[in-house]
């Protein structure tokens, strides 16, 4: 028997879906709705990739999320992007319907020290544009936030399929 000589190639990051959900509808105040959400990383898992789409009745009144992590190193880093809307009307003035618009981005920092120990940094950056709708004019508000999150966290929980099993967190 002798050995078979072969090629090797360099590896070549191939994205494949992990997980996808999709569906839609058709109601009667908003009209055409749906949503999707896919997950994908290549084989080794050095890269991931999640995206998030909620469609109603505009794509001016949808949502989107989408969020890239790199774990290949021991350093992990990821970041994201998002435009959400939210629709309510609040319990102190029901007169009036709130349109929240939600806009930013993370950027995301985690080392691990052992298997049950690590650093995490974060950073968001929120813009909100609410508007408020009564019987008279419109009414107009813009913030925006800076928020650094800086957390050392201690993880020894046990996963299960539908959560945590034991540990703490």
């Amino acid at each position: 028997a002798g050995v078979v000589a072969s090629e090797t190639e360099p590896y070549r990051v191939r994205m494949t879906p992990d997980l996808f959900f999709a569906n839609a509808g058709y109601y009667g105040y908003f009209g055409l709705a749906g949503s999707t959400y896919m997950e994908m990383s290549d084989i080794l898992g050095n890269h991931h990739l999640a995206m998030m789409t909620s469609l109603w009745s505009t794509l001016d009144n949808s949502n989107y999320q989408f969020q890239y992590t790199y774990l290949k190193n021991r350093l992990n880093i990821g970041g994201g992007l998002f435009y959400l809307n939210y629709f309510y009307v609040p319990e102190f003035q029901r007169r009036a319907i709130y349109a929240d618009r939600n806009v930013g981005a993370t950027v995301m920092v985690s080392y691990p020290f052992s298997r049950f120990l690590r650093l995490e940094m974060e950073a968001l950056y929120l813009g909100i544009r609410r508007r408020i709708y009564t019987l008279g004019p419109v009414d107009r508000n813009t913030r925006q936030v800076l928020a650094p999150k800086l957390r050392l966290v201690g993880d020894n929980t046990i996963p299960g399929v539908t959560g945590y099993i034991n540990g703490r967190r």
